[in-house]
């Protein structure tokens, strides 16, 4: 738990410590893999629970700390992990577990995030906000309300322009008509229907 602790800043751990807990967890994970060789599940040849609760207490740290170049070192327990998270019901109960590429180090509360870098050809989200017009700005300038106003008005005359036919709306209703008995003559309570219900 140290290592999970530290990796969300749960418990602060300093990163010698973090460093030692994490070789130590993947050592024993080693003994995992090496047990996992040649098995599809943990015990017998279907699921039990001994899988349910082992995959899910590796959960998160499949998603945090073993990484893709640590899940090569241990192909048979990731493999095993991977055939438990496919599952139908799993993936019900869980959604699909997505494994990090990158290793998590220990939080550090001094640390400084690094600044987002935008991709080639994207733009930063603060040179989006200057391109766009914030469409929720409710106490934006009078221009808007102007250019707002002009839009409308364009709108309505075009609609005005395609009136669209009148759909009206109907509905089948079917009857089911059972005689009582045998006796029933089925041509007079026929015209009976046709005339009574409209």
């Amino acid at each position: 738990m140290p290592v999970i602790f530290g990796v969300f800043g749960r418990k602060e751990v300093p990163q010698a410590e973090f460093v030692e807990k994490l070789k130590n967890l993947k050592s024993q994970m080693k003994v995992l893999n090496d047990y996992l060789k040649d098995k599809h599940f943990l015990v017998g040849e279907n699921l039990t629970i001994a899988d349910v609760v082992v995959a899910g207490q590796l959960t998160v740290l499949f998603q945090t700390v073993f990484d893709a170049g640590y899940r090569r070192a241990i192909p048979s327990l990731t493999d095993w992990f991977e055939r438990i998270m496919s599952l139908p019901s799993v993936i019900r109960r869980m959604g699909h577990v997505r494994m990090t590429e990158k290793p998590f180090k220990a939080f550090d509360k001094n640390a400084k995030p690094e600044p987002v870098k935008a991709a080639a050809g994207k733009k930063t989200p603060a040179a989006k906000k200057d391109d766009e017009v914030d469409e929720d700005d409710l106490f934006g300038d009078d221009d808007d309300d102007a250019e707002a106003a002009k839009k409308a008005a364009m709108a309505a005359k075009a609609g005005a322009k395609k009136k669209k036919k009148e759909v009206i709306a109907m509905s089948l209703v079917m009857l089911e008509v059972k005689p009582v008995d045998d006796q029933t003559n089925l041509d007079d309570l026929a015209q009976r229907i046709y005339k009574n219900i409209t």
